[in-house]
């Protein structure tokens, strides 16, 4: 990812202790020969920080006073988006949004309103690039909003670094968190504690009437918030699981029938509430649903249970809770540890498709085929379209164990790479008498080369034959040998598992398809 300001960023590149070898900073004051470098490449990713008295020497006279007419700022303003517009044609900024100079005071004043009239205008461009081109906007607020001041004037002076370092740190984290999603590294479990974590008390002690949770005490609000937060989550696709000392009878029924619980069991895609190690009991929940230790967070107000599980299980998350419930979700807010570029129909849906996949289990009583034969499955393979373009693009950037060749693509890559007829791109949806489970997998052939260049799977559907039955159908459509071209990752083991199997193997990392596989499971195909 390319870093590019208009101010010496040295201080910024000090926050990135691990992963620098990610990013590229830009020189001082060479922020238009980079976005005019941008405009000529394709498929990069850029993160850039502009500012409006940069952009526009007139802005800087209307910051000090001086007679200016507004539309000639505007101009400025006009010629820069327009350089904003051909960087962002072809490959994804990512932008901060402009914002009112640290030292202009909010008062009541014709050139104050001139100053504002002139950030709204400059922000509202943008937001129409939003639209047309692959530019995101970013806010900068929160990274202001730091103990001390923000500004050294000496420092701005003497090295051309305009905002101190705690500014900078909390910048790098959005930079940071940015990376993470584009990278498919964001979280996608959280497992909850419930007592002084969910609410305040001990249910088994107090009851259900003398937990906290009541919106006229201030703990019992701040337990609300955190509760609010947490659906929020569950709402933009990560899942929720419990992992609590408890009988577990007690506990649910308070979940269910306290009046004041924002969370329900509705939301919780599977829970361990019992007296057993919750370590032991995070690694089934993990296993259960089917991620990566390192996609869990762990959320639990003990520093003892905390320290267990951290020590026991290697990659997950286990935030240091602040002592006080008020903080919990300033903290975790903090944090960034969701951050995600889109969030798909199928991500908002994953509680319910994890709760589907327990009912599917618990019909597994018969011979294997037989049973994925009863689940009734459907499965509808379709060119990519304008509709599944952001989930096509979205699995491909975020999905790790069943991934051929894990590329992760910018929208300008993958809209290039659609573009380009040799490449025929299809998206894999799967429904069953359980449930439907949208666009879980995607299959990018190279006609030219008769090759599969990626195919990837959700963990989801994992399991059910259903890798088999899809390239079945591709082999009766090309007619001819497919190669599949490996590359190895930490995490995509199971593709591996499934060519080794089903395919010749030319090398250890490439696999040649001759003809059909013997399926014995059953399932319909629509196309």
């Amino acid at each position: 990812m390319k870093i590019i300001t208009d101010f010496n960023n040295g201080l910024l590149k000090r926050q990135f202790s691990q992963g620098l070898n990610n990013f590229h900073f830009s020189e001082y004051n060479q922020h238009i020969n980079e976005l005019y470098s941008l405009s000529n490449s394709k498929g990069s990713v850029a993160f850039c920080w502009v500012r409006l008295e940069t952009i526009s020497s007139k802005f800087k006279d209307l910051l000090n006073f001086r007679p200016v007419e507004v539309e000639s700022v505007k101009d400025d303003v006009d010629s820069f988006i327009e350089l904003i517009r051909a960087a962002s044609q072809n490959n994804s900024l990512y932008f901060v949004r402009f914002y009112k100079p640290l030292g202009v005071r909010n008062c009541v004043h014709s050139y104050t309103s001139k100053i504002f009239h002139v950030i709204d205008y400059a922000n509202s461009r943008l937001n129409e690039l939003t639209h047309s081109s692959d530019l995101s906007v970013i806010e900068p607020i929160d990274w202001f909003m730091v103990d001390g001041v923000p500004v050294d004037s000496k420092l701005s002076y003497l090295a051309k670094v305009p905002y101190t370092e705690p500014v900078f740190t909390q910048a790098s984290d959005t930079i940071s968190g940015i990376f993470n999603a584009i990278k498919g590294k964001t979280k996608k479990l959280v497992v909850l504690d419930l007592d002084n974590t969910l609410w305040g008390g001990i249910i088994g002690d107090d009851g259900i009437d003398g937990i906290q949770l009541d919106k006229n005490h201030y703990l019992g609000e701040a337990f609300l918030d955190f509760q609010d937060y947490i659906l929020a989550l569950k709402n933009r696709g990560i899942m929720l699981a419990i992992s609590s000392k408890n009988t577990e009878s007690v506990a649910i029924n308070a979940i269910e029938n306290h009046s004041n619980m924002i969370i329900r069991m509705s939301d919780i895609a599977t829970y361990r509430i019992n007296w057993e190690d919750k370590a032991k009991n995070i690694a089934d929940i993990v296993k259960e649903v089917n991620v990566g230790m390192d996609s869990v967070v762990f959320l639990d107000d003990n520093p003892v249970e905390r320290d267990r599980v951290s020590k026991m299980l290697e990659g997950i998350t286990v935030p240091e809770l602040p002592k006080d419930p008020c903080f919990y979700r300033q903290f975790l807010e903090g944090l960034n540890l969701f951050d995600a570029i889109d969030v798909s129909n199928e991500d908002i849906k994953r509680t319910e498709s994890i709760v589907s996949n327990k009912q599917r289990e618990n019909t597994r009583k018969i011979d294997r085929d037989e049973w994925l034969s009863s689940l009734d499955t459907c499965l509808k393979i379709d060119k990519v379209s304008s509709e599944s373009y952001e989930r096509t693009l979205q699995l491909l950037n975020k999905t790790n164990q069943f991934n051929l060749t894990t590329r992760r693509f910018s929208k300008s890559d993958f809209l290039l790479l659609s573009q380009n007829n040799e490449n025929h791109i299809y998206t894999i949806s799967l429904s069953d008498k359980f449930g439907d489970l949208g666009i879980t997998g995607v299959v990018i052939i190279d006609s030219k080369h008769s090759a599969v260049t990626d195919f990837v799977l959700s963990c989801r559907i994992m399991g059910r034959d259903v890798e088999k039955h899809i390239v079945n159908y591709l082999h009766s459509v090309t007619k001819e040998a497919l190669n599949f071209h490996y590359l190895p990752t930490e995490k995509n083991g199971p593709i591996l598992e499934f060519l080794s199997t089903c395919f010749e193997s030319i090398s250890d990392q490439h696999f040649v398809m001759n003809e059909k596989i013997n399926v014995k499971s059953k399932l319909e195909i629509l196309v």
